[in-house]
């Protein structure tokens, strides 16, 4: 069963003429927006986390990987670089 806005606004007159104008606005403010299939679930939300920590763990995966890969490339042109300052230096050395 669908819920109006209508049907809504007769709920709260009602239950201001019975409860009081304060109680009324309470009791509102604890009903949901829109109708209950709209609300989230403890389970929705359980189901959402462990999406959530599935993609996040894969993107550190990759994100691992890119940095090793960095790494590994920045240590080998630093080695080249070295050796080559090492030629040179030897090489004046030996003039």
């Amino acid at each position: 069963m669908t819920i109006d806005e209508r049907q809504r606004f007769n709920l709260y007159e009602r239950a201001r003429d019975v409860l009081g104008q304060p109680e009324a606005d309470t009791m509102m403010a604890l009903l949901p927006p829109v109708g209950w299939a709209d609300v989230a679930t403890k389970q929705d939300l359980n189901a959402l986390s462990e999406v959530l920590h599935a993609e996040i763990h894969a993107e550190i995966g990759g994100l691992r990987g890119e940095i090793h890969n960095v790494a590994r490339q920045t240590l080998l042109v630093t080695m080249l670089g070295n050796s080559m300052l090492a030629a040179v230096i030897f090489g004046i050395a030996r003039l």
